[in-house]
Formats: C-alpha cells, structure tokens, sequence
C-alpha cells in the first residue's frame, strides 16, 4: 500500500471518529488507540513488515504519534485464521477507536466482532466476503480500499509470458486452499485466483498447472525440484500472508532453480 493511500484511508476514518487535531506543539487530551488486526506473522527485525512502519509515518504527518497522543495494539494470526475472532474479540474488549485490517480473514473477524467500532479494510472483494454492501455504499462500520487483483492477474501473466518467450507451460503456485469456517466466511480469494489465471493462461495459449505449496517452508525444495522437472519454465505466485512471510526464501528457491517468477 502506498503512503498515499494510507493517509487517505486514516484520514477518511479518522474523520468519521475525531475533529481535526492541532498542531504537534499543541496536541494534548484524549489518546487515540488503534487496533491493527492481521492473520499473518508477526514482524521480527530479520523479516521486517514495511507496511507498518509506512503506516506509523503517515499517522505522525497527521498529527498522530505514537507515545504522545497515539496507542497502537497489534494483533497477528500467525497464520492461523481461526484464533482471529479471539483477537478481534480483545481489540474490541480494549475500547479501540479504530480497527485497521490487511486482509479478508482478519476483516471478517473484526466485522463479526463489533458494529460499532469503525473497520479501514484493504481487502480482496469487500463486497463477497459480505463485509459492505457495494463499493459505492458500503454502510455499517467497514470502508477502505477493495484491491482489484482479478483485473491483474491476467495482465501479470500476460507480462510474464512477454518477459520469458519460452514460458509456454506456467506453474501457478498457491496455498493450501483454507477450509470455510462459519465463523470467518468469504475466504474464496484462492478460488478466484485459480479460475482467473486459467482462463488468462487459456486466452494465452500457455499450459498452467496448479502447483499447491504446503504451509511448512522446508517442503518448498522438494515442490521446485518437481517444477523445474516437469519442464515448467516459469512460476506465478498467489499472493498471500504465508508467502509474504517467506518470500525472501521464495526467491532464494526461485533462482537455485532457474524458475523466472511473478510475483
């Protein structure tokens, strides 16, 4: 997400809850406390999320620092979807003024958890994961931004297909597919992904096959030394919090095989 777009976000939410603060001299009073609610990892220094410090850096330009006037409470699913409504459930028991949500599984938790506290989503299809009613009206407390990966999914293969004239047979590489929970509906990002870059690949002329990587990282070697033996000459990557996590090992693994990638 760029800066901004995450000034637009904050600002648009922040002026649903408080009147414009002053200038930093003069910031005194009430101490805002947002949530930021995320199924993947946690950073650490060795994986940083640089998200996150874009997101402090576009808060201190508008008047919000941490340790002056600013709480921030972060929450991460380490992966795991279903300790999220937990999560949402203890941002909700912290009276946050706002909830800031990355992907699908957690905005669906934070939806399910309050009415009332305001959600800035930035999500795959908003409108089917029933979290707004449309994108020109979503009512009740979620806004933000709808990310349109449909539309560029067939434009990145289309460029991949471009950049490596011999990748007539392309891997799309995914997650396991995650179980539909009651308790954390519209999860079908994986669904659309496939049936996109089918049909792109189709249009193309280029063989795809669907390759699944496991959520363990050390299974990864075994699944690229299959690709680069079944002729696959190139690889296009669902994006993800799992990957995210590992995407430095991803490329490492990438290269060791000679795969050019989309990422």
């Amino acid at each position: 997400m760029t800066r901004r777009i995450i000034e637009l976000l904050v600002t648009l939410a922040f002026g649903l809850l408080v009147a414009p603060l002053v200038a930093d001299a003069q910031l005194v009073g009430k101490v805002y406390r947002i949530g930021y609610l995320a199924v993947g990892v946690s950073p650490t220094p060795s994986v940083p999320y640089q998200g996150i410090e874009a997101f402090r850096l576009a808060l201190r330009d508008l008047g919000y620092v941490e340790g002056r006037n600013l709480l921030m409470e972060y929450r991460w699913g380490e992966l795991k979807s279903d300790t999220l409504p937990a999560l949402a459930a203890d941002l909700v028991r912290l009276q946050v003024d706002l909830i800031v949500v990355p992907d699908t599984p957690a905005a669906v938790a934070a939806k399910n958890a309050t009415q009332t506290i305001s959600i800035v989503v930035k999500i795959f299809d908003p409108v089917g994961s029933g979290l707004v009613a449309s994108l020109s009206r979503p009512g009740g407390n979620v806004t933000g931004m709808s990310v349109m990966e449909t539309e560029l999914w067939p434009k990145r293969l289309e460029l991949l297909r471009e950049a490596v004239l011999a990748a007539s047979h392309v891997a799309a590489v995914h997650p396991p597919s995650n179980p539909a929970s009651p308790s954390l509906p519209g999860l079908g990002a994986l669904t659309f992904f496939i049936r996109e870059t089918e049909a792109a690949a189709k249009a193309l002329g280029v063989k795809l096959t669907s390759v699944e990587l496991g959520r363990d990282p050390r299974g990864w070697d075994h699944a690229f030394q299959a690709m680069a033996s079944d002729g696959i000459a190139a690889l296009f990557v669902h994006q993800n919090p799992g990957f995210f996590a590992n995407r430095a090992y991803l490329a490492e693994l990438a290269a060791r095989h000679r795969l050019p990638t989309m990422y």
